[in-house]
């Protein structure tokens, strides 16, 4: 599948297959990084109380999928839209920053620089097609699907 084509699919198929993407890349990644690394992801860990799953659930499926998408793609995004930067460096800007928010180890950086292109690459199609609203709502909604995952992994397996 081309970039035009990829551009030229519905914002359901689209969402989809940017969502089976992440899932499909960060699967390995994840794993062959716990292997190499056993404590790579224990900045992700919070208690294992009732009231410390639901304050991870909140911050994790509601608010960082929501914010992180207004800094990383949003504003990131529209700021170098606006400075006349091509969209692809706009994109990889977007990516490398979002991945570096995510430090919990230089590994976990590694790991979560493929998402943050899909996500951005996502965002930046669908502001094209749409509004900056319309790619906020949806670039959110995926961001907070894939921490679903994540969550579920992390707590049923």
């Amino acid at each position: 599948m081309t970039i035009s084509q990829l551009v030229k699919l519905s914002n359901t198929k689209l969402f989809f297959l940017c969502f089976f993407l992440i899932i499909l890349l960060e699967i390995p990644i994840t794993y062959v990084i716990g292997f190499i690394d056993q404590d790579a992801f224990i900045g992700l860990q919070f208690g294992d109380t009732p009231l410390d799953i639901i304050v991870e659930f909140m911050l994790t499926i509601v608010v960082a999928p929501f914010l992180e998408t207004i800094i990383f793609q949003v504003i990131i995004i529209e700021v170098l839209i606006w400075l006349r930067v091509k969209s692809w460096i706009a994109i990889g800007v977007s990516a490398l920053l979002f991945s570096f928010a995510h430090y919990y180890s230089l590994y976990y950086i590694l790991a979560i620089f493929p998402s943050g292109l899909l996500l951005s690459y996502y965002y930046y199609i669908l502001r094209m097609r749409e509004d900056v609203w319309h790619a906020l709502l949806l670039v959110t909604l995926l961001h907070a699907l894939i921490n679903i995952c994540a969550f579920l992994s992390m707590h049923l397996f």
